[in-house]
């Protein structure tokens, strides 16, 4: 089977949705330059993501050393060896016992899920599925992702990301805590108007986010890195809960009213700057 078209017109979601149902087996091809993502599939479960227009920040090395697990001399020597042994990134990593294994296995589960997430948002380009290609089970995807869950998933997160851009516009934006998460959130603002329409509670307050379960274990970690100067992508870094989940957390917290988001002029650290290296093997 061969399917392909374009994606404003079809949709990454209708498309996924129709070869999960069908349970297919195959590899979708999605493109829209310079993203270029492969989703394979085995009887409609998710069975391998692979990136092959990942720029240089979401690579797996670099990823290790923003969040602090691996230091840039040390990347660099693991990318000496990649290139004299062709091997990929994470078996360089894990042979030379540069990362814990579970550290390790966390971020390489987290960088699929994040690519695989990622594609709903596509709105342009192209898709093209190639039935009957076979592949491996991906370890950090096993024993292979429900169609239903990552679509599921893919469009929550398509859903809410709007929202949460309105209070942090851009991830090079800065934190600062003022109220600690010990402290009740303040209340929220009165609304004058007497219609209870869309985005007000009963009680004709603004409607705001959930408090029930608030702090979990995941907005504590949050909370603990803010500090003097730090900004929401080094929040992203740290946390490695994912750009999605960690800005969905501060997001909640700004408009709780524990932190302030606001533009600040920073200076880019070499911890910060980008290493233009390739930590893919050729091929």
């Amino acid at each position: 089977m061969a399917l392909k078209g374009l994606l404003l017109q079809d949709g990454c979601a209708d498309v996924f949705q129709l070869l999960g149902r069908q349970n297919k087996s195959g590899v979708l091809k999605l493109r829209n330059p310079p993203a270029a993502v492969d989703i394979w599939l085995t009887n409609g479960m998710v069975v391998r993501v692979e990136d092959r227009g990942r720029d240089v920040r979401g690579r797996l090395g670099e990823l290790l050393v923003r969040a602090g697990f691996l230091s840039r001399p040390a990347l660099l020597e693991a990318l000496g060896v990649q290139q004299r042994t062709g091997k990929r990134m994470g078996h360089v990593l894990l042979e030379g016992r540069y990362v814990p294994q579970q550290v390790l296995a966390d971020f390489i589960k987290l960088q699929a899920r994040e690519t695989l997430f990622n594609v709903f948002m596509m709105r342009s380009g192209t898709y093209e599925f190639i039935g009957g290609a076979a592949t491996t089970m991906a370890p950090e995807l096993r024993p292979g992702l429900k169609w239903e869950h990552a679509l599921m998933e893919g469009i929550r997160r398509t859903g809410e990301w709007p929202e949460i851009r309105k209070y942090l516009p851009s991830n090079h934006y800065s934190l600062r805590a003022i109220r600690d998460l010990s402290e009740a959130p303040p209340p929220r603002a009165p609304v004058d108007d007497e219609a209870n329409f869309l985005g007000l509670d009963d009680d004709g307050t603004e409607a705001g986010p959930a408090h029930n379960g608030f702090p979990n274990d995941q907005d504590r970690l949050v909370f603990a890195l803010i500090r003097p100067g730090v900004t929401v992508q080094r929040i992203i870094d740290q946390s490695y809960l994912g750009e999605f989940e960690a800005c969905r957390i501060v997001s909640n917290m700004v408009q709780m009213g524990y932190l302030e988001v606001f533009e600040e002029e920073h200076e880019l650290s070499d911890e910060d700057a980008d290493v233009m290296v390739e930590e893919e093997a050729p091929g």
